[in-house]
C-alpha cells in the first residue's frame, strides 16, 4: 500500500529557451492608406535654346491707299482709291488729272454711288472711323480682280444725320 501524497514542492528554475519554431503563413494585405500631402514645387528649369526661324509666309493681298475725294492736281499711284461723283475708284496705273469716271486706263470702278440710297456716304478706311454727323448703315465686302488677283475691299455705308 502506498502512503499519503505529500505536499507540492517549490517551483523549479526556468529552463533553457527552446529552438525557434517555423514561420507562420503570411496574412492578407491590408487596405491602402490615405495619400500623403503634396510636396513642395521643384526649382524652375534652365531656359531652353531659341528655336530656328520659321519660313517666310505667303505675301498678303494687295491693299489700297484711301486718298479721299479725287482732285485734278493730285498725283495718284497704283492702288490709290478715291471718291468721285458718289462712286469709289481704285487706281490701276499712276496718273494726274485723269478723271476716274472716264479714264478706264488709269481707274477701275470699285463701287457705284448708284447702288446706295440717297443721302448715304461711302467711306473706305483703314480703321474704324465714324463721323459725328453720320449714322452707320451697314458694311459690305467687295471682291475686285486686279491683275488676276482677288482683292477684297471692305466698304462702310453711313447716312448723314
Amino acid at each position: 500500500m502506498a502512503g499519503a501524497t505529500g505536499a507540492i514542492g517549490p517551483q523549479g528554475s526556468v529552463g533553457a529557451t527552446g529552438p525557434i519554431g517555423l514561420t507562420g503563413a503570411t496574412g492578407a494585405i491590408g487596405a491602402t492608406g490615405p495619400a500623403g500631402a503634396t510636396g513642395l514645387a521643384g526649382a524652375t528649369g534652365v531656359k531652353g535654346a531659341t528655336g530656328s526661324t520659321g519660313s517666310t509666309g505667303a505675301t498678303g493681298a494687295i491693299g489700297m491707299n484711301w486718298r479721299a475725294a479725287w482732285s485734278s492736281t493730285t498725283a495718284y499711284a497704283k492702288n490709290d482709291a478715291v471718291s468721285y461723283n458718289g462712286s469709289t475708284y481704285i487706281a490701276i496705273a499712276t496718273s494726274t488729272n485723269q478723271i476716274p469716271a472716264s479714264a478706264s486706263t488709269y481707274w477701275q470702278l470699285v463701287a457705284s454711288g448708284d447702288n446706295f440710297p440717297s443721302g448715304c456716304v461711302l467711306q473706305v478706311t483703314t480703321g474704324t472711323v465714324v463721323p459725328s454727323n453720320f449714322t452707320f448703315q451697314g458694311s459690305y465686302n467687295l471682291t475686285v480682280v486686279n491683275n488676276g488677283k482677288n482683292v477684297v475691299i471692305a466698304i462702310c455705308v453711313y447716312k448723314k444725320n
